[in-house]
């Protein structure tokens, strides 16, 4: 089987990350991909595709083997050709599944949480407010990053979101 992905690994990771979840469940698609896939471009791309399309399976083995500078900083989205991070896409493109795995500081190698940057924002606009309140009680967002997300709860009307974020405000 190995020899028939030989240099197709991408490709592999397209069919696994799309594939219908009825057809191919979560730990099956996980269990694909560690099996298949281990170049380092085809992880990256297995990253942001899971992320992308929803597949926890894909993005869960792919995260295991990749380094954070690697899936959280500037070189994925120069690699990939987008601005979002994996989190932010897996918040814009509603896959729960996915931003909630993302959130959790044992998913990642080091221990360590996904860095959440401009994640407040995407997940007003997107509407996902359990995404708000579990980014916001991680509590390492910088008043910046919560003013944005504000004149943006704001600018698009999301009651809801406005008070998460005020509540947050010092008074």
């Amino acid at each position: 089987m190995r020899e028939v992905v030989e240099g197709k690994e991408k490709e592999v990771v397209e069919v696994l990350a799309r594939a219908e979840p009825m057809a191919l469940g979560q730990r099956r698609r996980r269990e694909l991909m560690d099996a298949l896939v281990t170049s380092p471009d085809a992880l990256l791309r297995a990253v942001v595709l899971g992320a992308r399309w929803g597949s926890r399976g894909v993005l869960e083995s792919a995260i295991r083997r990749c380094t954070r500078e690697a899936v959280d900083g500037d070189a994925l989205r120069k690699a990939m050709f987008t601005s979002y991070t994996p989190l932010e896409m897996a918040i814009h493109n509603h896959h729960r599944e996915c931003w909630e795995f993302l959130l959790r500081d044992w998913a990642w190698p080091d221990g360590r949480g996904v860095a959440t940057r401009r994640a407040l924002r995407v997940a007003v606009e997107s509407g996902e407010d359990d995404c708000l309140r579990r980014l916001l009680a991680r509590r390492d967002a910088d008043s910046e990053q919560i003013d944005d997300a504000l004149e943006s709860a704001a600018g698009i009307g999301r009651v809801s979101a406005v008070e998460l974020l005020l509540a947050l405000v010092p008074s």
